[in-house]
């Protein structure tokens, strides 16, 4: 027996020699990157792959390390990046990461956990959600709320019923739509009580909520509020009935339109529109010519008015203007060209761009507020930017040469806060006169933003003929100069679910992300990733370090 423990043992010695090498340098490299050491660990990774190949493995070991010592790191900065990292990850892997930011105590740590947890197709976060409905934070609860509904779970009604009674009623306003994505008897018989409220605020959301989830089993109770209802939830009403083409009320709606109160009567009349009425445009046209400016915004969701719409953009009344040239935008007619160059030039500390509603919150109209730094509720500049986003990704249904000339004005003004979006734009076009306009872009002198954008969106679109080699160059040169910038996350029901998480309104961040998603999704090499993770400041490899685990799959 002796004997065989003895030859046992010289032959494990044999082995571990045989594989000494192998086996000390991955456990070295992670070694080094548990150290905090993690240029070194990188170093020594790069000079292992080169003899023998990448080890995907490795590389997610080493950027779940870096992450799993960041958000243990007692710098607040460092633990917001280290939770974009992990939920950049996309992986289940960093669950146990995502859930002690949930237990962080800043809130905005909070409220990126659970948005990134809410990503995961695992059903061990359902317990963690739960857990939060109980957070200290009101938004955090919300959130999670709005994540339990939007993922039916089966206690999502109770626990959101609960919440609505425990606080004061001035909340009641945020729950129906809540109640609206969950299919259940509980949550129905809820919904129908908010429907009925005191509360008109709390009546109006869950009428609107009925037609943004599309519940026609809501309906029957709903029809009955045309006739005996205030105003404002009649107007609500009948645009809840168009959007769901809700026939049965074709007459009661018809009554309607002449109702003594404007709003009812564009309502009415739009809802008509909707149902396939097309008489009834003349009398929206009838209003937008009283520069009624929620007719104006109307008649860009219906053809006929483009006529009447390209006269008001020449109109003193600045707000007349603008409703006209946006609604001439949404009807694709090129005559909106000037008018919405001007728009884009205005300067966000000059005038802001908002929105209003109607008393029913079914029409919308826009308008300028001019010195918005200046007015007793100061408007964010990054309100105007989002809305001129919005009607730059409308100018896609331009004309191709309307849409790349105003492009190429947004480049050579140095627009600078529309050209992530702009890029975007022209990367989805790729015309050939599109990728020469992006060509043309990476050649603008003093415009390193616009010329390192477009060398990205050349990169993705395979126009790779020095593009990557300018991205690394522009990594080196802004190296450890610049640290990400975080927003403060919105809650989930604030934006839309089609719009990627926004880290920054920080241009140079935004494109900072950008290069490396793109050499992130570079086929099989990941050596220029590696490079450029060696080039930027420590704090950001943090976030990066989710791109490499994600890379690494």
């Amino acid at each position: 027996m002796g004997l065989f423990i003895q030859r046992s043992i010289i032959f494990l010695c044999f082995f571990s020699l045989l594989y000494a090498d192998e086996t000390l340098s991955s456990a070295h490299i992670l070694y080094l990157a548990q150290s905090d050491k993690i240029e070194e660990a990188v170093k020594a990774y790069r000079s292992k792959a080169k003899e023998e190949g990448h080890d995907y493995t490795l590389l997610q070991n080493i950027g779940y390390i870096l992450l799993a010592r960041g958000i243990e790191n007692h710098n607040l900065e460092i633990q917001k990046l280290t939770m974009i990292g992990a939920g950049m990850a996309a992986s289940s892997r960093c669950l146990d990461l995502l859930e002690k930011g949930v237990h962080s105590m800043d809130i905005s740590i909070q409220m990126m956990a659970i948005q990134f947890l809410s990503r995961l197709n695992d059903d061990r976060i359902d317990p963690i959600l739960i857990k939060a409905m109980s957070s200290y934070s009101l938004p955090i609860r919300f959130e999670a709320a709005y994540i339990l509904a939007s993922r039916n779970h089966s206690a999502a009604a109770g626990q959101i019923e609960a919440l609505m009674y425990r606080l004061p009623s001035m909340f009641k306003p945020f729950f129906p739509p809540l109640f609206a994505m969950i299919p259940t008897y509980q949550a129905k018989a809820v919904f129908y009580d908010l429907l009925s409220d005191p509360n008109i605020d709390v009546r109006l959301e869950a009428i609107h909520s009925v037609g943004n989830f599309s519940r026609d089993d809501l309906l029957p109770i709903l029809r009955k509020k045309l006739s005996s209802a205030p105003h404002a939830e009649k107007e609500a009403t009948l645009k809840v009935l168009g959007k769901l083409h809700d026939y049965t009320c074709l007459e009661q709606i018809k009554k309607l339109c002449i109702s003594p109160i404007e709003n009812v009567q564009l309502a009415a009349n739009a809802a008509l529109l909707s149902l396939g009425q097309g008489e009834v445009l003349d009398k929206i046209i009838a209003l937008a010519l009283k520069k009624n400016l929620f007719a104006l915004s109307l008649l860009g969701d219906v053809a006929g008015g483009e006529n009447l719409l390209a006269k008001f953009q020449e109109d003193l009344d600045p707000d007349v203007s603008l409703n006209a040239t946006i609604s001439l935008l949404l009807r694709k007619d090129p005559r909106c060209y000037n008018n919405l160059l001007k728009i884009f030039r205005v300067k966000e500390g000059d005038a802001a761009i908002i929105s209003k509603y109607s008393p029913g919150r079914s029409l919308q109209s826009w308008h300028y507020v001019f010195s918005p730094l200046q007015q007793k509720d100061p408007i964010d500049p990054l309100v105007t930017i989002r809305v001129k986003e919005y009607l730059l990704r409308h100018t896609l249904d331009l004309p191709e040469e309307t849409f790349l000339s105003i492009a190429r004005t947004l480049f050579y003004e140095r627009n600078n806060p529309l050209i992530p979006t702009l890029i975007d734009l022209l990367e989805n076009v790729r015309s050939a006169k599109a990728i020469e306009l992006l060509k043309e872009g990476s050649n603008i002198l003093g415009s390193p933003l616009i010329r390192n954008y477009c060398n990205v969106a050349l990169f993705r679109l395979g126009e790779q003929e020095g593009s990557k080699k300018n991205m690394l160059r522009w990594i080196q040169q802004i190296g450890t100069s610049h640290i990400i910038r975080i927003s403060p996350p919105t809650p989930s029901q604030n934006h839309s679910d089609t719009s990627p998480y926004d880290l920054s309104s920080d241009e140079t961040t935004k494109l900072l992300i950008d290069t490396f998603a793109a050499l992130t999704d570079e086929g099989e090499d990941i050596n220029a990733f590696l490079e450029a993770f060696m080039s930027i400041h420590p704090f950001n490899r943090y976030v990066f370090a989710g791109y490499l685990m994600k890379r690494a799959e």
